[in-house]
């Protein structure tokens, strides 16, 4: 899966993802888009670079003052870095907003908790939804910096409607450079049970949680390093989560994305961002250790 890449980023920090002959979640510090083209920030102004260590490992995308949306393959990830130490309290983890590049990182901002959906399945990929929480608030800066909305309760991206991926992540299956800039692409969603019956030779299913989005001849995706990137409508809303797929842009296996509008995605996401906020602070020690072991 191609969120295997993440494990390896992991390792090379001590260092997204899609199966064939492995499925990779998409989380990978190297990373692009496949077959699409650069674009700018203010085209995506509520995407996120999530980045662990200081190095990017996933997307994200801003929903208000406080609150950034991931997948929840991406949390596990860093939770799982320090065998989940410090729980949901984030160590190391930040986000770069307003950058069209990696290298410009024009704001940065430390979160203070991450989440991961508790009906989240690693192993099926279900309900592969995140948060990354902010205590001090996060202020939009337009054109730069703006909060998405998520769909509607039960959306489903109907088969044919066009939808934008935009991310950091590798532009070819196996690409080890680390690109600069933010690129996008866009692709029609596919019927769930042709996408089903793609996949019918690999080790997952797509369930109601996701949706499919690719093209029949290949080419187009989104690759390692872009699990967590929103996926958006034509009206901007964020219907979608980059998550899983076999490798990256192969002939009959689209990408697949966590529905926003998935009953338990949405009323977890709803519940999180309306509600009051965690209780920060935390012990003296954990603060220290954290400092300690990201240094």
């Amino acid at each position: 899966m191609r969120f295997l890449g993440c494990i390896v980023l992991l390792a090379s920090l001590a260092g997204r993802g899609h199966g064939l002959p492995a499925e990779k979640a998409r989380t990978q510090v190297i990373g692009h888009i496949v077959g699409g083209e650069a674009t700018d920030i203010t085209v995506f102004p509520c995407m996120v670079s999530l980045q662990f260590r200081m190095s990017h490992i996933c997307g994200a995308t801003l929903l208000n003052d406080h609150y950034a949306l991931t997948a929840a393959h991406c949390v596990k990830a860093m939770q799982d870095y320090y065998l989940g130490l410090f729980g949901d309290k984030a160590c190391g983890v930040s986000i770069c907003a307003g950058s069209t590049t990696l290298s410009e990182c024009r704001y940065r901002y430390f979160a203070d908790y991450i989440y991961r959906n508790p009906d989240y399945n690693s192993n099926t990929m279900a309900n592969d939804c995140g948060l990354v929480y902010f205590a001090t608030a996060i202020p939009q800066d337009p054109p730069r910096v703006l909060f998405c909305t998520i769909a509607v309760l039960d959306y489903d991206p109907a088969p044919g409607r066009l939808v934008d991926a935009a991310g950091w992540g590798a532009e070819k299956e196996g690409d080890s450079n680390l690109p600069d800039g933010l690129r996008n692409v866009t692709v029609p969603v596919v019927n769930k049970t042709e996408c089903n019956a793609q996949y019918k030779n690999v080790s997952r299913s797509v369930d109601e949680s996701s949706f499919c989005a690719g093209v029949p001849e290949g080419g187009k995706d989104t690759c390692q390093g872009d699990s967590g990137g929103g996926v958006y409508d034509p009206h901007d809303r964020v219907v979608g989560i980059t998550s899983w797929g076999a490798g990256c842009a192969r002939k009959g296996f689209p990408g697949v994305y966590a529905r926003t509008g998935a009953p338990v995605c949405f009323n977890w996401i709803t519940s999180k961002i309306q509600g009051p906020g965690p209780t920060t602070g935390g012990s003296d020690f954990a603060d220290k250790l954290c400092k300690y072991l990201s240094s």
